[in-house]
């Protein structure tokens, strides 16, 4: 795998993560003021989400390097497409 591959798998694997994680712990406002969105969360956790999902995505990041280093799954063989049997 080449540095630049490498990198765009762990930025995709970070940005899912960190959607996955981003309603976990959500707690809503209950004294809401003139022009406050209901929705909007008292605390987010942003800094705690990003830290989470940097561990959880390097992890998996490394999971998906040795998968594709040992030959696991060859992902080249699986892109080549089926030629039909010669008759």
């Amino acid at each position: 795998m080449s540095l630049v591959s490498g990198i765009v798998i762990f930025v995709i694997i970070w940005w899912i993560i960190f959607f996955i994680a981003l309603p976990v712990g959500i707690k809503r406002e209950k004294n809401l003021k003139k022009g406050q969105n209901q929705g909007a969360p008292k605390n987010p956790y942003l800094g705690k989400k990003v830290f989470w999902t940097t561990l959880v995505s390097i992890v998996l990041f490394v999971i998906v390097w040795w998968v594709i280093e040992l030959d696991i799954v060859n992902f080249r063989q699986l892109a080549q497409p089926q030629c039909a049997a010669p008759q």
